[in-house]
């Protein structure tokens, strides 16, 4: 793996802030924060900083057609993803829709199975939709692709208003209204918001079209749609959005509203998972972090969607009895073990496959037709993670090659796709992670000229595994003064990620193997400092590291890439080194 450390702030800039620790300034530099707005609104990130919901495009005219809807008791579907992001969006447009006014009889929510029928507006569905009556579609984290699909609908008379998020294709879609922050004509400051995002904005300017009076009488007071926050948090950590500017407001508020959560749900899901969350009432904190999100709650609510249908996860999010919420999370339990088994079962096969091949290639490129669609991704965000390229991974559903893909930062997806579009049934994403649908025919020339699309795209260096340090830390720099201005930049994320430096000459003064099956490097390290002769300790953890234990001995001189994090245990704090990769000295 190679080490490569982020240009040093100028002197100048550390200047320019003394009331800042000087690696607190480094770590602000880093993330290109220089100016001391952009410093103020980063470590004391406020609600009212929001952007105004109207900017987005397309709003009011889809605004109008809601309230149309509303008025005249239409029949509304609401059609999401099958995603935490989609999940999420279409509680938040259904409770909101029904706070409203709209009679359960006239609204709907409808998720596709993602094995059985993939991504997006499916004709054979809509044909269900057009016979019960229904005359208005919100799409959420969906459509903006569903070309075919809407041009269908819009012959029946069925308008479609599209809320998504995905890469704005250089067609444009033929619905009645668009709300994309991607969309060319978006006047929104911040492109790169979750569909569920989206929709808290659009929700937003919907209840401010209407007179106070009315929503008092519907008992939508004021500060009514903050109780959405949190599923707009684990919507934004979900989708992997960069944690700056609003999303970094979404993503705080929303730890405190999740620990404070009504859903009966969502609260019998943390309690079943540990997480029993600490809050400080007077400055909305919260010991709940974005690790317990990504690593804990949210793979359980993805798991559904992957394994049979997000459904179940959208009933949790919506229950409004224990007993049938404790249901919903044994069901949730059992699918994410079940998930985590059949993952493991395909990333062993790709793995297999890799091993035989004479030279790994520019991108790895494997089907099976028994493999299930909806963990593809997780296994491709895997294999990409230890090969360091992109992966395209399908499988084969009624004759059709259902695919996920993940990648690097030097291969954008969506642009690669885009460009392939004429071979795809349907196709798009994230520069970093996408989906794509194509019948079986056209597979081998789709892997051809992905092949080829990398080989213009990559070069060899593009391909070796990297990771960037903030800086470089000195034994004295690291204590509790440091790691609470580290933890001032949290909550962490892409574009905000925990901060790793780099610890070098450091003894190893003890080393052995610890955790179920010995895979995890325990280790005491040991620096003395030259000039004082004094002595320090520090422990460190590398998980699934254990193999290094074959090559080290006590005494060894090694350079260490690490993050710092706390352990607490019976009212006490102490510092431990987590360790990322390791080298020996002039090595």
């Amino acid at each position: 793996m190679l080490w490569q450390i982020k240009e040093k702030a100028p002197i100048e800039f550390l200047e320019k802030f003394p009331e800042y620790p000087p690696l607190l300034l480094q770590l602000l530099w880093n993330r290109n924060l220089k100016e001391k707005k952009q410093i103020d609104d980063f470590l004391n990130p406020d609600y009212s900083q929001l952007h105004d919901p109207m900017l987005l495009p397309n709003i009011e005219r889809a605004i109008e057609r809601i309230k149309k809807a509303l008025e005249n008791k239409e029949k509304i579907i609401i059609w999401g993803d099958y995603d935490c992001d989609g999940i999420c969006a279409s509680t938040i447009l259904y409770t909101v829709l029904k706070d409203l006014g709209v009679d359960e009889r006239n609204i709907d929510v409808y998720i596709p199975d993602r094995n059985r029928e993939g991504y997006g507006l499916n004709i054979p569905q809509l044909n269900e939709v057009i016979k019960n009556q229904a005359s208005l579609i919100i799409t959420v984290d969906c459509g903006i692709t569903d070309f075919e699909e809407i041009e269908y609908a819009n012959k029946f008379g069925v308008d479609i208003i599209v809320i998504d998020h995905h890469v704005f294709p250089e067609k444009r879609i033929a619905a009645y209204s668009i709300i994309n922050p991607k969309d060319p004509a978006s006047k929104y400051p911040l492109p790169n918001i979750a569909a569920t995002a989206v929709v808290f904005k659009m929700i937003t300017a919907l209840l401010n079209s209407y007179d106070k009076n009315f929503l008092e009488k519907r008992n939508i007071k004021e500060g009514y749609e903050k109780w959405f926050l949190d599923l707009v948090c684990i919507a934004t950590l979900a989708d992997g959005m960069p944690l700056y500017d609003e999303n970094r407001i979404f993503v705080k508020y929303g730890l405190f509203v999740i620990s404070k959560t009504k859903r009966i749900g969502l609260k019998t899901l943390m309690k079943k998972c540990g997480l029993i969350p600490e809050i400080d009432e007077f400055n909305l904190v919260t010991s709940l972090n974005e690790w317990d999100l990504n690593f804990i709650l949210i793979p359980r609510l993805n798991a559904m969607g992957r394994m049979e249908h997000a459904s179940t996860s959208f009933e949790l999010l919506n229950c409004i009895s224990e007993e049938e919420a404790l249901h919903l999370v044994d069901r949730l339990e059992f699918k994410n073990r079940e998930r985590q088994n059949v993952a493991n079962i395909v990333f062993e096969t790709v793995e297999n496959l890799i091993s035989k091949m004479p030279k790994i290639p520019a991108v790895i490129f494997e089907g099976n037709k028994n493999w299930l669609p909806g963990i593809l991704g997780f296994v491709c965000g895997k294999i990409c993670e230890k090969y360091y390229r992109p992966v395209f991974l399908y499988s084969i559903s009624n004759g059709v090659v259902i695919g996920s893909c993940r990648s690097i930062p030097e291969f954008n997806l969506a642009e690669a796709l885009d460009k392939l579009r004429d071979l795809l049934i349907e196709g798009g994403g994230h520069p970093f992670a996408a989906g794509f649908k194509i019948k079986t025919e056209n597979i081998e020339k789709f892997k051809t000229e992905i092949l080829k699309y990398a080989e213009n795209q990559l070069k060899e260096e593009d391909l070796t595994p990297k990771i960037e340090a903030e800086m470089e830390i000195l034994p004295d720099e690291i204590n509790f003064e440091i790691y609470d201005a580290i933890k001032s930049l949290a909550p962490f994320g892409k574009d905000n990620p925990k901060p790793i430096f780099i610890l070098n000459n450091v003894e190893i003064a003890d080393y052995r193997k610890v955790g179920n099956g010995e895979n995890h490097l325990k280790m005491k390290l040991k620096f003395i400092d030259k000039e004082t002769n004094i002595i320090k300790f520090f422990n460190a953890i590398g998980f699934g590291l254990s193999f290094w234990t074959d090559q080290l001995k006590i005494g060894d001189k090694i350079n260490i890439l690490f993050s710092l994090e706390e352990n607490k245990w019976n009212g006490n704090r102490e510092l431990e080194l987590k360790i990322i990769d390791l080298k020996f000295v002039n090595n």
